[in-house]
């Protein structure tokens, strides 16, 4: 496979995955707001029923690592400077919790 192709490719996976990293916090935050008293107190263990958003922060740090290594060989600069930093956005929005940010 070309080298620019999988550059594409890391772009739109890490793409997706910033996608549905959002999703999966909107959902948090939406379940956050409607629950109430013991629930609330404890929502870290109703929380576990999100934990796959971690699969999607791992598959991007994957794309980051990808591409830090063709930075490394200077490859498209620019083209992989976009793909690096959308995979640093997925990572982060997948690992932190960014929905307690709302409350």
């Amino acid at each position: 496979m070309d080298r620019k192709k999988i550059i594409y490719l890391i772009i739109f996976v890490s793409f997706i995955c910033l996608i549905f990293s959002i999703k999966v916090n909107i959902n948090t935050y939406q379940d956050y707001i409607q629950s109430t008293g013991k629930t609330r107190a404890l929502f870290g263990l109703s929380e576990l029923k999100f934990s796959y958003k971690y699969y999607f922060g791992i598959i991007s740090l994957i794309g980051f690592i990808i591409g830090a290594n063709y930075l490394r060989k200077k490859e498209n600069r620019l083209l992989l400077s976009f793909a690096m930093l959308i995979s640093i956005l997925a990572t982060i929005i997948s690992f932190f919790k960014i929905w307690r940010i709302f409350i």
